[in-house]
């Protein structure tokens, strides 16, 4: 049956066409996309390998940093990890020995008929004191490993931290992949996997040792050496192999991909309304039926994938399980060639034993190769030192803002000559040859519809985005020549989109707007007030000390099933639950904490870019009068929806219309001129003549 036309059709070239660096690979409704060979199908040269191998031994250096300082965080934690992975890895050799020694001592009393049971019973205590060490170290190694843990989790967040206060507001947007981060989902493993090789090869060391000690009184002994190791390097090297390396999977399948849009459709919690208002239980469970149904073959994106250390074909795991028994035949070859020898079943037991152990360490050491460079990987992103400006979009100079022959009693001069501004990725321009001047200690306001490119333009005037194209110009001097630090602190931000900052108190959130005086309580609670949340913090239990949103560290771990009943569940709902605030409430604190920064002295420009749109018009009013009043040396740009009372105190108005400024002036200019200011304002004069009536009736 054809679809409707108004249901999503087949789209089986999601994300376009592959670059040439790329191949994907498709499996049943899967395809995985694997980045090629770095080489790009060019012939290697005999240098190649060598050099992308040193490039590799260089990055240890990365791996080093981090040792050092994870042994600097805890240096008796650290130094009790490195002895019990020693431990660890010697374990399996030494618990062979002992058992091989008590089995010895056993075998020979059932053969000669005389038990020397002090030689047993010491032996048996001995390897009864290994177990126990053996356990007591495991134990040490797990408080090690929780607790380093802890400490690498804390390390690789506070090098995010700042890696991520580096950037600029585009840039931290970004994926924050080569900004100093490792997703918390591989900090855990990091020092396990750069200790893995080390593991397996002290594991490697005490079973060839164990295995050289068994065969040392042995006719062709060496030759049991061989054959022991035939197996295990065999095994490694005729198994499928494929390096780590980087890829994503996705759907395909349009149908299946239909059936996952039911799925999260299904648990929605945000559409669970409109589901139940609408009826539309059955009509999701059908159409998921339908579409599992006209799904393709149920495969898994591995099934496209050859994976580390999967299987061999079967003709050579046969030849391979035949291998591993030849030390076992060969022994008995000897037996029956001279049945004179001493013939041992715990020699054989025990070389048996070791073989299959080495065979798992063989595949330990080609995996620990594996994840050993992709912790080194790790490391160099969390300690790689980024290129200058390479986090930044914006471009800081070196001269200090305001300038040293600044009048302390003007606002900042801006000049806009020609400037266009593209957001990555869009395309078509957001601004599009933008000329301005705002006078020292000018009132501004923008206006405009939707779109029209109001936000962007302050941004830029904000200095948190840099043109695309021509010139920004602060105080007669190119913006980027001054140090954007300064700019920042010469400049107030209110937009609609302040947020409060999760486990920080309400008076904390509104001291960040000056941190210099963050323990200043006189001046948040003045800030408090002009910014209209004196009421809300009077309402508060613990006033400005309260936390409205907590931060959220509770998790949920339900043992026996995933019911959400009973006192556990309830008493779970209660821990950390935000307090909720209206709107209106959160955009109070926000003013506050722009208030805080006012009133520090500091600021020469102030933008307000709609900060009052979840206010009523009377609490949208008394804050941009109060904002007004403290105009004295500072340039203040508007912008908002409700711009009627604004635009009449407004030394410049500024029309803007799809990303192009259309008109400038004061407002009796622009009404004169009957053009697009005109128009909206009157569109504003009517809706809100229309209100007023209704507010009447």
């Amino acid at each position: 049956m054809e679809k409707p036309e108004h249901v999503a059709q087949d789209s089986t070239l999601l994300g376009g066409p592959l670059p040439p660096s790329l191949s994907a690979v498709q499996s049943g409704m899967w395809r995985v996309v694997t980045e090629r060979n770095s080489a790009g199908g060019k012939v290697l040269s005999f240098w190649d390998p060598c050099l992308a191998y040193l490039r590799s031994m260089c990055d240890l250096q990365y791996a080093l940093y981090f040792l050092s300082d994870v042994y600097r965080a805890g240096p008796g934690i650290f130094a009790l990890y490195v002895a019990s992975n020693f431990l660890s890895g010697i374990d399996t050799g030494i618990r062979l020995y002992h058992t091989n020694r008590v089995l010895a001592e056993v075998e020979q009393a059932i053969s000669t008929k005389k038990v020397n049971l002090d030689r047993i019973l010491r032996t048996l205590a001995w390897s009864i004191f290994l177990e126990l060490i053996s356990a007591t170290w495991q134990c040490l190694r797990s408080y090690a490993d929780r607790t380093l843990a802890a400490r690498v989790d804390l390390l690789c967040k506070v090098r995010e931290m700042k890696a991520e206060l580096r950037a600029d507001l585009l840039s931290a947007q970004k994926p924050p992949n080569g900004r100093n981060y490792v997703p918390p989902s591989m900090r855990d493993n990091m020092l396990a996997h750069i200790f893995g090789m080390f593991d397996a090869l002290s594991s490697l060391t005490s079973e060839l040792i164990l295995l050289l000690n068994l065969v040392k009184n042995q006719q062709h002994g060496y030759v049991f050496v061989i054959l022991c190791l035939a197996s295990p390097v065999l095994r490694r090297y005729t198994a499928g192999s494929a390096p780590l390396q980087n890829m994503i999977y996705y759907v395909t399948d349009s149908s299946y991909r239909r059936a996952l849009a039911f799925y999260e459709l299904a648990l929605s919690h945000t559409a669970r309304a409109e589901v139940i208002s609408s009826g539309l239980q059955e009509y999701i469970l059908a159409e998921h039926e339908k579409a599992i149904k006209g799904s393709g073959p149920m495969k898994s994106w591995q099934d496209a994938m050859p994976c580390e250390g999967s299987d061999p074909q079967l003709l050579s795991r046969c030849l391979l399980t035949l291998l591993e028994e030849i030390p076992l035949l060969f022994y008995i070859l000897q037996v029956a060639r001279n049945p004179s020898q001493d013939f041992s079943l715990t020699f054989l037991a025990t070389l048996q034993q070791t073989t299959r152990n080495m065979a798992y360490t063989f595949y330990s050491i080609s995996w620990s190769h594996s994840t050993l460079w992709a912790a080194v990987a790790r490391a160099k992103a969390l300690y790689a030192e980024p290129e200058p400006d390479s986090d930044n979009e914006l471009h800081s100079g070196d001269a200090p803002y305001p300038p040293p022959d600044a009048d302390p009693t003007e606002g900042m001069a801006i000049e806009l000559q020609n400037v266009s501004y593209t957001y990555p990725g869009a395309p078509t321009p957001v601004l599009r040859a933008v000329s301005l001047t705002i006078a020292p200690s000018a009132l501004v306001v923008v206006v405009g519809a939707n779109g029209s490119g109001k936000t962007t333009l302050v941004r830029l005037l904000a200095r948190h985005l840099a043109p695309g194209a021509g010139t920004l110009r602060v105080d007669g001097r190119a913006a980027h020549a001054y140090r954007a630090r300064d700019l920042h602190a010469a400049t107030a931000l209110l937009a609609q989109e302040h947020a409060l900052h999760a486990g920080l108190g309400v008076g904390e959130n509104i001291a960040l707007g000056d941190a210099r005086a963050a323990h200043d309580t006189a001046r948040v609670r003045e800030a408090a007030g002009l910014g209209g949340a004196d009421a809300l913090v009077r309402g508060l239990p613990h006033g400005l000390a309260e936390d409205v949103v907590p931060v959220h560290t509770c998790v949920s771990m339900l043992a026996g099933g995933t019911g959400g009943g009973g006192a556990l569940a309830e008493y779970r709902r209660g821990v950390e639950r935000p307090r909720g605030l209206s709107g209106g409430e959160k955009q109070r604190l926000a003013a506050s904490r722009t208030f805080m920064r006012l009133l520090g002295g500091r600021v020469r420009l102030l933008v307000v870019d709609e900060p009052s749109s979840a206010l009523d018009p009377a609490a949208e009013h008394a804050l941009f009068e109060r904002l007004r009043a403290m105009r004295a040396g500072k340039t203040m740009v508007f912008v908002t929806h409700r711009f009627q009372h604004l635009t009449r105190h407004a030394d410049l108005i500024l029309c803007m219309k799809d990303g192009e400024l259309v008109e400038t002036g004061t407002h009796t200019e622009l009404m004169a001129r009957d053009g697009e200011y005109s128009k909206l304002y009157g569109i504003q004069a009517r809706a809100f003549a229309g209100e007023d009536q209704s507010a009447r009736a």
